[in-house]
């Protein structure tokens, strides 16, 4: 089957499990999450292995001093820069260190193997150059037009590109540590294999990028748009993501953990066996997303959105949650382990299986939860609202409840009869 199709059983499946409340469909849940896990593995598997071509450049037969030449003469008598079409698009193989390209007309201009080093190309019109394996540390490129173009494996450590135009150009395994890219249009781009450590690309728009494989610890991406990106096998730690836009995006097997999440939108995403712990993610929005075996121990989710989210295995132990609101989430096998969710929000969820050991829950809303199988040890549910839910195998052990409401006589008979049948050290878990 090829990946249109997959993605089209991926699409299908995802709108299934959102095409009924949680509590309502817990029959198949599971089964169609399966399902959907299957999906999006042959989805990876099948779009792996890609191959690039080598880069095979004829050297200019232009030389360093022709080029500086033209460029002085042509500012000279203040005349449009066009060395595409005066002197011709190769300029490949030569070391250019420290010329001033700006405002240049570079239309498909061949850089690739050149020496670029601390360069200016500001307002210089790129589209569809070509700048494979060049070394261009510290080059200017603020406001250029650089769609299309190719800096694939190209050295680009502390690079500029504040407000460029660069829709659909290519940064495989481009090296951009310590790059600034602020404002910038980076929509589509490839960024495959990248390296974008300490790199700034704050408020610039990657929507539909690939960052699969890259890395960018430490980088900030502070108000950017990075909307239907690919996250897959990305090592993202300490990453600055305040308040941006990661809607619709595919995150697999990547790690974010110690990263500014802060109000960051995550709604209708896909994060699959992910690392999100030490986060600060206050106030995020993960709505209506489907995240399996994903890990947000140790995390600051105050106020956090997670309604009608599928969270299937992951941990959220020793995690701060309070006034986070995860109504109508199926929450299958999910652990809460020594977690403090103070009046956070947990009615009509499927807790089935969950782990609730030494957690602090004073105040939180359980109406109508599903909790059979569930167990809950050493914890607090003072003052929580238990009406409407399912008890069935749920254990209860060590836990003060306190002033709880809507719990009624037939379902506290229920617990109790679990809970005397069951082994005390039942509750006890590894916390991982």
């Amino acid at each position: 089957m090829n990946i249109k199709s997959l993605a089209f059983r991926a699409i299908f499946v995802a709108a299934n499990i959102f095409s009924v409340n949680a509590y309502s469909q817990e029959a198949n849940d599971s089964n169609i999450l399966q399902e959907f896990d299957d999906i999006i593995g042959e989805i990876s598997s099948s779009s792996s292995g890609r191959k690039i071509e080598e880069v095979k450049v004829v050297k200019s037969n232009l030389t360093r001093k022709v080029i500086e030449s033209y460029l002085d003469k042509q500012r000279d008598k203040q005349e449009p820069i066009k060395i595409t079409q005066d002197l011709g698009a190769n300029l490949s193989g030569l070391d250019l260190s420290g010329l001033d390209f700006s405002n240049a007309q570079l239309l498909r201009a061949n850089f690739a193997n050149s020496v670029l080093t601390d360069c200016n190309f500001k307002n210089a019109y790129l589209e569809e150059s070509d700048f494979r394996n060049a070394k261009a540390e510290r080059v200017i490129f603020d406001e250029a037009s650089l769609a299309v173009a190719n800096f694939s494996k190209a050295e680009l450590k502390k690079a500029s590109f504040n407000s460029v135009y660069a829709e659909e150009a290519k940064f495989y395994k481009a090296n951009l540590v310590g790059a600034i890219g602020n404002k910038a249009n980076f929509k589509g781009a490839d960024f495959e294999e990248a390296t974008l450590n300490h790199a700034d690309f704050s408020y610039s728009d990657f929507t539909g990028s690939d960052f699969s494989n890259s890395k960018a610890s430490e980088a900030k991406f502070k108000y950017a748009t990075l909307s239907n990106i690919h996250l897959k096998n990305a090592d993202w730690q300490k990453t600055n993501l305040y308040s941006a836009d990661l809607s619709n995006t595919k995150i697999n097997n990547t790690n974010l953990s110690n990263s500014v999440l802060f109000f960051v939108n995550f709604q209708r995403s896909n994060i699959l066996k992910s690392n999100l712990t030490k986060i600060y993610g206050e106030a995020a929005d993960f709505s209506n997303s489907i995240i399996l075996e994903s890990k947000f121990s140790k995390s600051n989710l105050e106020d956090t959105i997670f309604k009608n989210a599928s969270l299937v295995k992951s941990n959220f132990t020793k995690s701060v949650l309070n006034n986070a609101d995860f109504g109508g989430s199926n929450l299958t096998a999910i652990n809460l382990s020594d977690s403090i969710l103070t009046n956070a929000k947990l009615n009509n969820t499927i807790l089935k299986d969950a782990v609730i050991n030494s957690t602090y829950m004073e105040k939180v809303d359980l109406s109508f939860a599903n909790l059979s199988g569930a167990r809950i040890y050493g914890s607090n549910l003072d003052s929580s609202i238990l009406n409407g839910i399912k008890v069935d195998g749920l254990i209860i052990l060590n836990t003060s409840m306190q002033n709880v409401k809507g719990l009624s006589n037939q379902n506290a008979e229920m617990i109790l009869s679990n809970s005397k049948s069951a082994p005390q050290s039942v509750g006890k878990v590894p916390v991982s």
